[in-house]
């Protein structure tokens, strides 16, 4: 807020994904945010307990407007999101004014699978034990019988092997995918005017594809010419042409 207007180029972000959180997700209109109780304290502090990632940040409109407010016309916002509240987030920067150009899908592949596996659920349900703490993976927890009783065997071991004939029928099976890209939305605060009188008054609101293409390199040949072009044979190279490199696309 401190910010003066239509004082910044572009606005490139991370802001909290609230992969976890319920404020103000869940409720009758006026009710207070979910900030202490039993059922919703843990997860209304966001994703694997972190406070940062709770609260509702990037999906409140006011938050977009005051980027809107700072960004020259033309100007650039892009911000990073979760695949399952991307959505929200876009949302609420349209509905701050932002016009939507594009989306960016970041691949990075890199992420760590939070799926469960179901015959282990499955096992556990009927008497499996973990030993009063939650299983990581099915990899490093193995159920075996001891004294008549489902118990956990916390060794390293390989893929897990279901104990009851239940949980055979679902061997294999998990909860979800592993995370390995993230979208980008790719905003832009409306021109004043036309794009040829916008981009001269406060530069901005193109994108520089020329320094973005992929592949670009000059294409050099080798020839070796006979005597009738040139006196005695003599090798040389020349450059063919420049290779201008493939246009800047929206997968990274």
């Amino acid at each position: 807020k401190r910010l003066p207007d239509e004082s910044i180029d572009s606005i490139v972000t991370d802001p909290p994904y609230h992969l976890k959180s319920i404020v103000k997700r869940f409720g009758k209109p006026g009710a207070k945010p979910a900030k202490s109780g039993d059922v919703f304290k843990r997860i209304s502090k966001g994703f694997m307990g972190q406070t940062w990632d709770g609260g509702d940040i990037s999906f409140n409109k006011e938050v977009w407007v005051e980027c809107l407010r700072v960004l020259k016309p033309g100007g650039f916002l892009l911000s990073f999101g979760g695949t399952r509240t991307y959505h929200r987030m876009a949302c609420a920067v349209e509905d701050a004014g932002f016009v939507i150009v594009d989306q960016i899908g970041w691949a990075y592949g890199q992420g760590y699978p939070k799926s469960k596996d179901i015959a282990l659920l499955i096992d556990k349900s009927l008497g499996c034990s973990n030993r009063g703490r939650a299983i990581p993976t099915a990899n490093s927890y193995q159920a075996t019988k001891h004294k008549s009783k489902l118990t956990s065997n916390p060794k390293v071991s390989g893929p897990y092997t279901p104990r009851t004939e239940q949980g055979k029928v679902w061997e294999g099976w998990g909860t979800g995918l592993k995370p390995a890209w993230e979208p980008i939305v790719v905003a832009k605060k409306p021109f004043e005017g036309t794009i040829a009188a916008n981009i001269q008054k406060y530069g901005t609101g193109g994108m520089n594809i020329k320094a973005c293409r992929v592949g670009e390199e000059e294409i050099t040949i080798n020839t070796w010419d006979d005597g009738t072009k040139r006196f005695g044979g003599a090798g040389h190279s020349y450059t063919q042409r420049k290779q201008k490199g493939r246009w800047p696309a929206n997968f990274c």
